[in-house]
């Protein structure tokens, strides 16, 4: 799930402005080495409330949000 997850974060360039020059990294392979902070707080803030959606337990995801 997870690596599905971070393939899905990285094929989110089609729906970026055209300020975000290049896609976010695949957060499975690099969150914890080389995970720009412009790609932790898109993660965040823009995609993760799409993306985690159906993923995480309700109690969770409304907290989230």
């Amino acid at each position: 799930m997870w690596k599905a997850h971070g393939k899905a974060v990285e094929d989110t360039l089609h729906y970026l402005p055209s300020s975000f020059k290049r896609p976010p990294h695949n957060i499975a392979e690099k969150l914890t080495s080389g995970y720009k902070a412009w790609e932790f707080l898109l993660y965040l803030y823009g995609l993760g409330p799409g993306l985690l959606l159906g993923i995480l337990p309700d109690s969770y995801y409304t907290n989230y949000l």
